[in-house]
């Protein structure tokens, strides 16, 4: 899905590097969600699977999208 791969890549140009490694092992298990979730959760059509939340958090920051 290209919206959602220009998501990802804003976050991983500016912030993935800064994340720990735990952070960072927790974004590639995010990788491995279903495409369709993993964009509802980015666009706040539904709450992220609660591990993801604060991740899910920072990468909506970067794109500066405001929640529903």
């Amino acid at each position: 899905m290209l919206e959602l791969d220009l998501m990802l890549m804003t976050f991983l140009n500016e912030k993935y590097s800064k994340l720990s490694s735990d952070q960072q092992a927790l974004f590639a298990d995010l990788l491995a969600q279903p495409d369709p979730d993993l964009f509802a959760w980015l666009l706040g059509n539904q709450p992220p699977a609660m591990q993801f939340t604060s991740l899910i958090n920072q990468i909506r920051q970067c794109q500066h999208i405001v929640s529903k």
